[in-house]
């Protein structure tokens, strides 16, 4: 038994620290203890959000470990003990695992409070109704493994792949009604009693579920949202309708405007929906002037962009926290660690410094420096602890594997700039990852480019977020980085990689984010576009075979290697890539397009930012189309090469040499509506005018997504376009229409899937 006394009134960071020597001294087999006790002397008011992160960690380094939290006698905090039996719970439900428990409680004096959940009866019937409740301050900790179970959960499966039940389907054994709020209580009290945490799937299903209605219900909309109802209902009862103190068709207009978002939420992941609810669950959509968190005619256009800017923002975060999360799966030996969430009032700001006492003095440095760029103090703050015990440092990771892209033969031709990084990170320190310092050719070389700390660190700067990462390698020293120079009095926990972030949440200034609204195809169709799709007609497929090299041909590859997740899958994907191209006549590059259809590979933006700059490196002189992946997830990558160039500030915005193109989707009621976009320039500029160009025969996302933007570029071009790619266009700017000849589902060509969609649209004359 090894047993940490913690002495002042709250379990601190530096008590967290000595937990952690434990346990690593018992991993590395120092001791044979396998029972950590956690002993509070005095009456604890609070303890480090990070100790149930971390006690994940343990359990996954240590399966038999035991971990019990003692309290003294007579102690009795129901804030604290609800608190900790709530995230027991949460624990229980991600781990399937009793991960600690709890002695020394009032509630329960003469035995020490689990979280099994196995065989206890009272204890299925009894918890979820106290314990297994929906929080809008706090969502369970995420371990991080070098496998795919939980990352999935976390950042991949929308809510579709969970549930069973549609989400427009109203929970059973409740009943619709008109008030937002009765309907809410009446959803979550249903939710709340189907969750039995030992069924662990169908609880966090649940949980997510009621994160997405709680999100509607602040929105204003969660009765609308359940649209079968309306279908019998009068025009009298329709007029009814409220949102907010909106009514009637002014009522239906604010949700058909809202809808979109909603679409693309009920879609998305775990962190997606317990993020965005906790942000709307604040003060966040709270008008500046009025202090009410009310819809109304006046204010309905601001309530509207509020709620895409947080929902924007909320994807900018998860993207975020993902890239982290791969940073630890990725490089970290061993390839475990966790993330906890919570949200923090400002009233808090003592109880943070009261925490971390390893670093107490940076608080109030923050608070001055959000003073100064702030017009109004923020209403709360993310609270985000990032951590791994790997036995390396994050720099060190990187030597080594920067000594393992040497000696891949397929790398070759760039040796010599792996060279120079391993030059550069001999002498390293963990503030160059944030690119402060010299500039690795990693940072510089699409093919090899590492993202997670570079984008998080950008996420940070232009939200104001204070971030602290720490690092330390077995035997080593720690090092620290701060991205703001407002003290230099801080420590960490000494052990692996851990990072802390502390982000405001506002309501006067918008957030800024890199990523589009939500994208939709039209609701009307124009006559004029339909003439365009007649036009399109006219075009011939000039056939996939030639006997000679002198013709155009278009080879279609399909790599059929489906899950990509960890860097040696990427290495497997491109391998099947390039065995294919061997087949493929590449003596007259000029006249070949190749078209990668990615049907059934899944990527992330990173993954497919790394393959485009791999084609680049090996195929420079061929043209690329790359097919069949969503439209965000293009938008992803544009905002990772936006993140790259600026970054870097001496790259093309992509390759000169020759244009690439992209056939993206957006799922449809009707079936998926296609994009065609391009990807080619020096500058952004040239990219901007080339997609303006496209965007008058086909339908392109990046001038839909970025109107503004690719506009001023477009009125303040003077320069002569010239993607250099005969094979995909012809007057030198005008593409040709493959989307003709590449197929999406079900055996449909591109153009079949959009004449399908358009057709369900109304028909609007125009002259």
């Amino acid at each position: 038994m090894a047993t940490v006394i913690v002495r002042d009134d709250y379990i601190r960071r530096s008590d967290l620290e000595r937990c952690v020597t434990v346990v690593k001294d018992m991993a590395a087999g120092k001791t044979e203890n396998e029972e950590l006790i956690i002993e509070a002397i005095a009456h604890v008011k609070g303890y480090d959000p990070a100790l149930i992160a971390y006690f994940l960690i343990f359990n996954k380094l240590i399966p038999k470990l035991k971990i019990e939290i003692r309290f003294p006698k007579g102690y009795s905090n129901l804030k604290v003990e609800m608190s900790l039996k709530q995230l027991g719970t949460y624990a229980y439900v991600m781990s399937g695992k009793s991960l600690f428990s709890i002695l020394g409680l009032a509630s329960s004096p003469k035995k020490a409070v689990e979280f099994s959940f196995q065989n206890d009866d009272q204890r299925l019937t009894d918890y979820p109704d106290k314990y297994f409740v929906f929080s809008r301050e706090i969502i369970p900790a995420i371990v991080v493994l070098d496998n795919d179970e939980l990352m999935d959960i976390a950042f991949g499966q929308g809510l579709p792949e969970l549930s069973s039940t549609s989400l427009k389907e109203i929970p059973d054994n409740v009943n619709w009604t008109s008030d937002n709020d009765l309907l809410r209580s009446n959803i979550h009290n249903e939710l709340r009693n189907a969750s039995v945490p030992a069924k662990r799937r169908q609880s966090l299903t649940n949980l997510l579920k009621a994160a997405f209605y709680n999100s509607l219900y602040e929105a204003k909309a969660l009765p609308m949202y359940f649209e079968a109802v309306f279908v019998e209902m009068s025009a009298d009862e329709l007029a009814k309708i409220k949102a907010g103190r909106l009514e009637g068709e002014e009522a239906f207009s604010y949700y058909r405007s809202i809808r979109p978002l909603f679409d693309e939420l009920a879609e998305r992941s775990m962190l997606h929906q317990l993020l965005f609810n906790m942000i709307l669950s604040t003060n966040a959509m709270k008008d500046v002037d009025t202090g009410r968190d009310e819809l109304n005619i006046h204010n309905q256009e601001r309530f509207i962009s509020k709620l895409y800017q947080l929902w924007d923002f909320t994807k900018d975060f998860v993207s975020g926290i993902r890239e982290m999360a791969k940073n630890i799966r990725d490089h970290a030996k061993p390839g475990i660690g966790a993330i906890s969430i919570r949200i923090v009032s400002t009233q808090t700001w003592q109880d943070l410094q009261s925490l971390d006492d390893m670093s107490a003095n940076i608080y109030d440095g923050y608070r001055k420096f959000l003073d100064g760029k702030l017009s109004e103090a923020p209403d709360a703050f993310f609270d985000v602890h990032i951590a791994d015990l790997g036995t390396m440092g994050a720099v060190e990771t990187l030597r080594k594997s920067t000594d393992e892209l040497l000696e891949d033969p397929d790398l070759e031709s760039i040796y010599s700039l792996l060279e120079e990084d391993k030059m550069i990170l001999e002498s390293m320190q963990i503030s160059g990852l944030f690119g402060h310092g010299p500039i690795l050719n990693q940072q510089l070389k699409r093919s090899i480019a590492h993202f997670g700390l570079m984008t998080f660190d950008q996420l940070m700067v232009r939200n104001y977020g204070l971030l602290i990462a720490c690092s330390t390698a077995e035997g080593g020293l720690p090092e620290i980085f701060i991205n703001h120079s407002i003290s230099t009095d801080v420590k960490s926990i000494g052990y692996g990689t851990n990072y802390h972030i502390v982000l405001p949440i506002r309501r006067a200034e918008a957030y800024e984010s890199h990523l589009p609204h939500t994208i939709t195809v039209p609701y009307d169709t124009s006559s004029k576009e339909l003439k365009g799709l007649e036009v399109l007609l006219d075009y011939k497929y000039p056939g996939s075979k030639y006997n000679d090299s002198k013709s155009p041909q278009l080879a279609i590859i399909r790599p059929l290697h489906q899950a990509v997740s960890l860097r040696r899958d990427e290495q497997i994907l491109w391998k099947e890539i390039t065995k294919t191209m061997t087949d493929v006549d590449k003596r007259n590059p000029s006249k070949l397009l190749v078209v990668l259809d990615l049907s059934v590979v899944e990527l992330d933006d990173s993954q497919l930012f790394r393959l485009a700059g791999n084609w680049e490196l090996h195929f420079p002189d061929i043209a690329l189309a790359i097919a069949n992946i969503k439209t965000d997830l293009y938008h992803l990558l544009l905002k990772i090469n936006d993140l790259f160039t600026s970054n870097t500030g001496t790259v093309d915005y992509w390759n000169v040499r020759i244009a690439s193109i992209v056939y993206s989707y957006i799922p449809t009621k009707n079936g998926r509506f296609y994009f065609t976009d391009v990807l080619w320039g020096r500058t952004y500029e040239d990219f901007a005018n080339l997609n303006w160009v496209v965007n008058q025969t086909s339908f392109n996302s990046t001038v839909l997504v970025d109107e503004v933007r690719v506009k001023k570029a477009v009125l303040n071009y003077n320069k002569k376009l010239s993607p250099n790619t005969p094979v995909a266009f012809y007057n030198k700017t005008t593409l040709l229409p493959f989307d003709l000849m590449i197929n999406g589902e079900e055996g449909r060509t591109l153009f079949e899937h959009n004449a399908a969609v358009l057709l369900q649209n109304q028909i609007k004359i125009t002259g």
